[in-house]
């Protein structure tokens, strides 16, 4: 038990308490300092913010489409309504007479595609079903996509493993296709139209203003001659994988470490085949269908692979009549490896 200044008569307690009220008076002002500073903070935040929507708001105003804002409106929305673009004109409608509501387009099958069932665990090379439906040929398929760097630029193409099959090749324009690849002997010299690429010489030609600066030019295209993987195995490995499917059994060759192997007798195993060498030792299988070549025994590091091939393709176009004109697309079917 404590009596404060029983002897001395004097409150000890509260002297210490007003002595640390007196100390404690710098922390009470930092305190306060702290807190109107995070009440300016706030306040810079909230003016930023601002700012940053006034920025917004008039790269907004540069844009034409926030002047050409178009709104629609009818005495009847429960029997018509409308949309529009900003490239509307503004105008008025009256419709008198609905004979026929209107629908998509849709393209139907006068026919069956094929004359008997599909084998879902087969491709379509192998299909029973497509054999008199498709013309399957054989070539070294390759993509490749271009940047322009000036209007109307020509655009070439490797064409040095052979000749370019025109009626197998697809063009697209920044991802769009529906152009008619044609030669010369086909235009006649007539000129080009907007919806024709000409190919001459492993080079495609389009039409005045069709291309421009920066546009991606993609093409999918086949030549008659091979194809060339070749690698030098970083790692010992035991399989080799194609960058193709859909491999021809005819003119196939592969070099491992200057020795040469051909396909030899198939094995158990559906669209697969055994590679062997001018005393027909095997150095192991070939899977047709995916490309894939499977070794008997690994092949250790430094390994020189070298593969000649075609693929198996078909390829056919398609042409419509829309509101921009003749539109074509051609179409490559091939087997993509797994």
């Amino acid at each position: 038990m404590r009596i404060s200044g029983f002897a001395s008569g004097m409150d000890i307690d509260q002297m210490v308490k007003d002595l640390m009220k007196a100390e404690s008076m710098p922390l009470q002002r930092m305190q306060q300092e702290k807190q109107t500073l995070e009440w300016k903070r706030d306040d810079y935040r909230s003016i930023n913010t601002l700012l940053l929507d006034f920025r917004s708001t008039l790269t907004d105003m540069r844009m034409t489409t926030s002047y050409r804002a178009r709104e629609t409106s009818s005495t009847n929305e429960n029997l018509v309504s409308a949309t529009a673009s900003s490239a509307a004109s503004q105008s008025s409608f009256s419709l008198s007479e609905v004979s026929q509501l209107a629908s998509s387009a849709t393209w139907v099958n006068e026919g069956k595609i094929s004359d008997s069932n599909i084998d879902p665990t087969k491709g379509m090379y192998a299909q029973d079903a497509f054999t008199g439906n498709f013309e399957w040929q054989q070539g070294a398929i390759f993509k490749e996509t271009v940047t322009a760097t000036s209007n109307n630029q020509t655009i070439a193409i490797d064409s040095t493993t052979g000749n370019v099959q025109t009626d197998a090749v697809n063009v697209q324009i920044n991802g769009k296709g529906g152009f008619e690849v044609v030669t010369e002997e086909v235009l006649a010299g007539e000129p080009l139209a907007a919806n024709q690429a000409l190919l001459k010489d492993g080079e495609l030609t389009f039409a005045d203003g069709v291309l421009k600066a920066d546009d991606k030019v993609s093409v999918q295209f086949v030549t008659d001659g091979q194809k060339n993987d070749s690698v030098e195995l970083a790692s010992a490995a035991k399989a080799f994988q194609l960058s193709g499917g859909s491999i021809s059994t005819e003119n196939f060759q592969l070099t491992v470490d200057a020795v040469n192997y051909t396909i030899g007798p198939a094995s158990q195993n559906e669209n697969e085949y055994s590679l062997i060498d001018e005393n027909s030792n095997s150095i192991g299988t070939f899977n047709v269908n995916t490309g894939r070549i499977t070794f008997t025994d690994e092949q250790p590091e430094g390994t020189v692979i070298d593969a000649k091939y075609q693929q198996n393709y078909a390829a056919f176009s398609v042409g419509a009549e829309t509101s921009k004109g003749t539109t074509y697309q051609n179409f490559l079917l091939r087997v993509m490896n797994h």
